[in-house]
């Protein structure tokens, strides 16, 4: 299994959720800034990459195949961000902040922690820094600027804490499946 099927995999899991009467994770909160999604995949995202890939136009997100999803989440996520050049966990820990929050945020994230100029773009100064540090030393300050974000975003916003909840499990299993500890917490739960 590779970097990209494990990480799919545990991305997969979460954006199903957890619903056998809703195994496709099909949702269409108003209060979620995504709109219609399936599988993580907005019906925005999808429709670009119909257009992109030459797939039919039109099609609901919900229905898509998930042959499709699995090629927006490499093609999309995994290669755009960087992380088929990351090393294990830190490829986990960054493809999965991009699909939930995007790549610009964690790209610029990724490059807040390794000392790298923060322009939201990896490229080879990028991975340069990158290769200076841990990998697990990396994912572990990585997952707790993303943890931050959480806290950063409700102040922000109050209606997003409705979200708070999931937010904080999704990032303290990625933690035990990067293998490093949990992020510690400002807002109690």
């Amino acid at each position: 299994m590779t970097d990209f099927d494990r990480s799919l995999a545990f991305t997969l899991a979460w954006e199903r959720g957890f619903d056998p009467k809703n195994p496709r994770g099909n949702v269409d909160n108003p209060k979620d800034r995504g709109g219609r999604t399936s599988r993580g995949i907005t019906q925005k995202t999808y429709d670009g990459a119909c257009a992109e890939y030459g797939w039919p136009t039109g099609v609901d997100v919900w229905g898509a195949p998930d042959t499709h999803v699995t090629t927006i989440y490499h093609k999309r996520f995994w290669l755009r961000s960087g992380c088929d050049t990351l090393p294990w966990p830190l490829c986990l820990a960054v493809f999965d902040t991009a699909v939930l929050h995007g790549i610009t945020f964690a790209v610029t994230r990724l490059q807040a922690v390794v000392g790298a100029d923060a322009d939201g773009v990896f490229g080879v100064k990028t991975l340069a820094k990158v290769q200076r540090f841990n990998p697990y030393g990396a994912a572990e300050a990585f997952l707790q600027r993303r943890d931050d974000r959480y806290e950063e975003l409700i102040s922000r916003d109050p209606t997003q804490k409705v979200f708070y909840g999931g937010w904080e499990k999704r990032c303290d299993a990625l933690c035990d499946a990067a293998l490093v500890p949990r992020t510690a917490d400002r807002e109690a739960r």
